[in-house]
């Protein structure tokens, strides 16, 4: 990537670099020669003019919290950088992380800086402080301000200034934006019903055969697909003889598991419910408390991503027989281009060595809300996963206030807000 480097570069760390470069070049060519005769006499260090960085990743954060069930009590914790993403804009000439770190981390940190063509990287020093230094990954670097990272090129002619900025949380989990919206009645349970979020108000359907879709809602009610756009007058859109229950949509395309338990798919240039293929047996699909959710695939254009999420028994070979209830996982990448071949299902096998599994959660919700993908179970814990569905933990950006009422909810979303049910019939909507 070729650029114009306007900024004026300081000319004592500039000269250092061009003594530093010089003096690698006399090492470099000596070891070749000590180490082969062999070697030619025209072998020669190629230096380059790129002064781009093209990674930056943090290292390991401490977080102190204090958390809902004890504010009293303060936990020091750990953020794994490397969960949030540093975006790097070359011509604006900053990184900084889009996604905050959580409230109470501590701005301190080891950074790995890639540079491309082994362009050399300084850092400048605090406040008033205007000379670089070396930059040692080894050391940490102080983010409570903006820092300033410069990127030399090998052969001393060009220079890139960068300000990296860390982002990080300073509100609460009740700042995050839920607010008590409504109080709703619940005459079937918490239990029979699912979330939908349609107009951008919450509507709750009976049963658990449902799917979001378009801005409409999909319901399988007597053997027939249903729609509506406001949850409350259907019309019939396809049959639905064969299928046993409705798990969720993508941009176009339904999922559902037919009574022989297959996972099936009605696109939106069919009426006519197809067999999806998977790579393990169906022996391995969840069978109760399942939930399913898609979102764009960043790395292909036209393309989304599919997770099914849902509870399992898994038998155990001891004696005596024993069961075991694990969450199991399902995903598929859809395509919407013809020129890529039909995708399957994939089985995410459980790994023991990973500590974050999502643990079997009973009357399972989840919801996308920016590129994150958020789990809630029958009390009032979301888990976020970064990865796709391999790890889960506990969040504190979304975590619910503690004046929420009741002991369990439902989670729904629309992409850029969340809601939640409660047991106690309370409404509450977050946005960030």
């Amino acid at each position: 990537m070729e650029m114009c480097v306007n900024l004026q570069p300081n000319l004592n760390f500039l000269f250092r670099m061009k003594c530093f470069f010089k003096a690698l070049c006399l090492i470099t060519v000596a070891s070749a020669m000590l180490v082969s005769c062999l070697k030619s006499n025209e072998d020669e260090v190629e230096m380059h003019d790129d002064a781009l960085i093209t990674s930056f990743t943090l290292g390991t954060l401490t977080r102190y919290y204090h958390p809902v069930s004890n504010p009293d009590t303060t936990v020091k914790a750990t953020v794994t950088g490397s969960y949030y993403a540093m975006s790097i804009d070359h011509f604006g000439d900053s990184i900084f992380n889009r996604d905050s770190l959580p409230i109470g981390t501590v701005p301190r940190v080891l950074c790995t800086v890639a540079t491309k063509n082994s362009g050399v990287v300084g850092l400048r020093g605090m406040g008033a402080d205007t000379v670089y230094h070396y930059f040692v990954s080894t050391d940490s670097v102080d983010f409570s301000t903006p820092r300033w990272f410069r990127v030399v090129s090998t052969d001393g002619t060009a220079v890139h200034d960068y300000k990296v900025t860390l982002n990080i949380a300073k509100a609460t989990a009740d700042a995050f934006g839920w607010q008590k919206t409504d109080s709703i009645a619940l005459p079937d349970g918490l239990d029979n019903c699912r979330p939908v979020v349609v107009g951008g108000k919450l509507k709750l359907v009976a049963g658990r055969n449902v799917a979001v879709k378009d801005g409409a809602v999909f319901v399988l009610s007597n053997q027939k697909l249903m729609r509506s756009t406001d949850a409350e007058n259907w019309v019939e859109v396809a049959d639905a003889a064969n299928m046993k229950q409705l798990l969720g949509a993508g941009t176009k395309e339904l999922f559902a598991i037919a009574t022989n338990d297959s996972l099936m798919v009605l696109r939106d240039d069919s009426t006519r419910w197809t067999t999806e293929k998977t790579d393990e047996s169906l022996a391995l699909m969840p069978a109760t408390h399942m939930a399913c959710v898609s979102f764009p695939y960043a790395s292909s254009k036209n393309t989304d991503y599919v997770l099914l999420v849902g509870t399992r028994v898994d038998t155990l070979s001891t004696r005596p027989l024993t069961t075991k209830a694990v969450s199991a996982l399902w995903r598929k990448i859809s395509f919407y281009t013809e020129a890529v071949a039909e995708s399957q299902w994939a089985y995410m096998a459980n790994d023991d060595a990973n500590g974050f599994l999502l643990p079997p959660q009973d009357n399972l919700t989840m919801a996308v809300v920016g590129n994150k993908v958020l789990a809630m179970g029958n009390d009032l814990t979301i888990y976020e996963t970064r990865d796709q569905g391999i790890t889960w933990r506990k969040t504190t950006t979304y975590a619910l206030p503690s004046s929420v009422g009741g002991s369990r909810a439902l989670i729904a979303g629309d992409g850029e807000s969340l809601w939640v049910v409660t047991d106690k019939g309370e409404v509450w909507h977050g946005r960030k």
